[in-house]
């Protein structure tokens, strides 16, 4: 009898201690990204608040990041991620950066770059989740190449997809006459239909979520007033803001890419579902490629993905408060 409740007692202890040891454990995550945050008008910030806030964050460990065209050409984007660590980061203390692809997937012909062979090396040493900020280039071209990687993907997080009411363009402000479509994802088209036949385990960060989160001149006041990392990083975003509030008529923009990190650190705050989700072909001759990733529940028999649409105010604290800590 005494050794029953021992054994019910030391049980319990053990999975006590597994419990405290798992919420202070990190998740190994790896970064791909197509940064264009120089300042130019039109270049959007996001992908640079994303990665400092992946750096700043104790609930990751990134093993590398990989650069692919997308936002600007893939050599613009090393040079920005390269650039950046160099300013916010001690010498030979940052992650490691791949050079990845310079245009979209075409099978056979570009599967060789820095960044697969890097990224499957990682992938043999241990599992990890894979954040892909822009195309899926990389991504595809690993899985076409080393197909035994697929297994060790815990998880693929994504910034793109959309419900089929949508439509195919996005009007972030008032105006009807500019909008913004699903950028990452028609890119390369023939990169997400690859990731998808996988069957792999993706999370959708779309613009439906995005769009719940505003950064206003308020916000980048207040950053500015910080001084150090976040008003460096506030100024990066100043003329995005201000490219937003002429050409959308918006005061504010969305932080597109820094849900998926925000996504892997704290996913209890984001409202996502099981949905199957398919790649809507709509070629013309005419008109450039209307084609859409989408999510229904209408689609029968189809890989199923975990679609987020909605998040809580935390996010947006959470974010700019750890822009503000530096790495």
């Amino acid at each position: 009898m005494h050794r029953k409740i021992f054994s019910a007692t030391a049980y319990s202890l053990l999975c006590l201690l597994l419990i405290a040891v798992d919420a202070n454990a990190t998740t190994a995550v790896w970064i791909d990204s197509d940064p264009a945050c120089d300042k130019q008008r039109g270049h959007d910030v996001d992908d640079c608040w994303a990665l400092v806030r992946a750096l700043q964050a104790d609930e990751i460990s990134i093993r590398g990041i990989s650069t692919v065209f997308g936002n600007s050409s893939e050599n613009n984007s090393y040079h920005i991620v390269t650039g950046l660590l160099a300013q916010l980061m001690e010498e030979d203390v940052g992650p490691p950066v791949y050079r990845g692809a310079s245009q979209a997937y075409i099978a056979g012909a570009n599967t060789d770059n820095n960044s697969v062979e890097a990224l499957a090396a990682a992938l043999e040493k241990e599992s990890l989740t894979i954040i892909a900020l822009g195309p899926l280039t990389n991504i595809a071209a690993l899985i076409s190449k080393y197909p035994e990687t697929i297994d060790k993907i815990k998880r693929l997080v994504v910034v793109a997809g959309q419900r089929p009411e949508q439509g195919a363009r996005f009007h972030p402000g008032p105006s009807q006459l500019f909008h913004v479509h699903d950028f990452n994802f028609r890119k390369d088209v023939a990169a997400f239909q690859i990731v998808l036949d996988a069957a792999l385990p993706i999370t959708l960060l779309p613009y439906e979520v995005a769009s719940k989160v505003q950064i206003s001149e308020q916000d980048l006041l207040a950053m500015r007033s910080k001084g150090g990392q976040s008003s460096l990083l506030a100024g990066l975003a100043e003329p995005w803001l201000k490219y937003w509030q002429a050409t959308f008529g918006n005061d504010s923009f969305y932080p597109f890419d820094s849900l998926a990190v925000g996504y892997v650190i704290d996913a209890t705050g984001f409202t996502c579902e099981r949905l199957p989700a398919r790649i809507e072909y709509k070629s013309s001759l005419f008109l450039r490629s209307r084609d859409r990733l989408l999510v229904s529940g209408d689609f029968p028999e189809e890989a199923q993905v975990s679609y987020c649409s909605d998040v809580d105010s935390r996010f947006k604290r959470s974010l700019l408060s750890g822009l503000q800590n530096r790495l």
